[in-house]
């Protein structure tokens, strides 16, 4: 949560800072998350009678500047939503969230829309609740995230679609999503 705060305020303290540069950028998109097992991994929870849901629904604000045609720099807060684990008697739920930055290569189609790719590091948090027991882990570090998507833009408005991998030590997140944003 202080994590998800923390974002948050970076985002908004930005915001009127960046509003007084054109180019810059707010927005928030929402989309489907989910935790990329290994096949061994899968078929090692599935043999222990353990059945999981890695699948939710995440959603990210984020602020940025685009410098010219074909480069902007963003910051971001991303709740990656949360996967399920249950052996019949127990539920296990791990839950993500993160902060970071991403520079963007754009590539214009034509005046309305560009297709992009991005890279950057984002600073993640994952919590483990073992649900109705009170026990639970944390585990948090620093990781690269990479993504590529398309944006539409007409007047100061722009709709993006996009994928995205965080990264979190040895496990990864995709977040499929749709976005709105404002261009100042």
């Amino acid at each position: 949560m202080k994590k998800a705060l923390m974002g948050l305020s970076i985002v908004a303290l930005l915001s009127p800072s960046i509003a007084m540069a054109e180019g810059a950028y707010v927005g928030a998109s929402y989309g489907h998350t989910e935790l990329n097992l290994s096949g061994s991994d899968k078929r090692a929870l599935s043999n222990a009678g353990i059945s999981f849901d890695e699948t939710d629904k995440g959603y990210k604000v984020f602020a940025g500047y685009r410098v010219n045609d074909y480069f902007a720099a963003e910051f971001f807060y991303t709740d990656l939503g949360q996967a399920v684990f249950k052996d019949g008697v127990d539920t296990l739920k791990l839950e993500a969230d993160t902060v970071g930055v991403a520079a963007l290569g754009m590539v214009p189609i034509n005046e309305y829309v560009d297709l992009y790719a991005k890279v950057g590091f984002h600073n993640w948090d994952a919590d483990l609740n073992l649900a109705g027991t009170g026990i639970s882990l944390s585990d948090d570090g620093t990781d690269p995230v990479y993504g590529a998507g398309i944006n539409y833009t007409v007047n100061h408005i722009s709709v993006r679609f996009e994928f995205e991998r965080y990264e979190l030590d040895d496990e990864d997140v995709d977040l499929i999503s749709g976005g709105v944003a404002y261009n100042f």
